[in-house]
């Protein structure tokens, strides 16, 4: 990475996160090399809710098959920690009102949104409205991917 590069802000949903933690063999060395592309980077970052934390518990114990694998749980605990990658955004009310107010707004299209998909795009938009902008959600769902306009941030797979 050039010294020069310019920073990144991304959004990443919890997917991007699992696909890391399970080590998805096609997608693994493309986001370790996202990570170290932030770190590396001045001023860049990536974001994501508080409320993938909670996401990703069920891979701790879909791993755990009757005991929970401390080396596992303790590299998921020192990924929520790294601030110098990453920063956990508290759900909030305003953050649950854009949610509530993607939701509605998206039924004109004749979509639907999740309740935890609403609060992950409400979630980016609450960064590039408050913190700064953001340039991409990455995401591995699809199905997410159509609501790049209503958000007015690209939505894609992480590349």
């Amino acid at each position: 990475m050039p010294a020069n590069a310019p920073p990144r802000h991304l959004y990443w949903d919890s997917c991007v996160f699992i696909d890391y933690f399970e080590a998805t063999p096609n997608r693994l060395p493309l986001l370790e090399d996202l990570l170290r592309e932030v770190k590396e980077t001045p001023d860049s970052q990536i974001y994501t809710s508080i409320i993938t934390i909670t996401e990703l518990n069920h891979l701790a114990i879909k791993k755990s098959q009757g005991h929970l694998d401390q080396s596992f749980l303790s590299r998921v605990d020192a990924m929520w920690s790294d601030r110098s990658i990453l920063t956990l955004v508290e759900f909030n009310q305003v953050i649950a009102r854009i949610a509530r107010d993607l939701s509605r707004q998206v039924i004109s299209h004749g979509w639907a949104l999740r309740p935890m998909d609403a609060i992950h795009l409400a979630t980016a938009v609450w960064v590039k409205r408050y913190l700064r902008p953001i340039e991409e959600i990455h995401t591995y769902d699809q199905r997410l991917f159509k609501y790049d306009k209503v958000v007015n941030i690209k939505i894609i797979e992480p590349y």
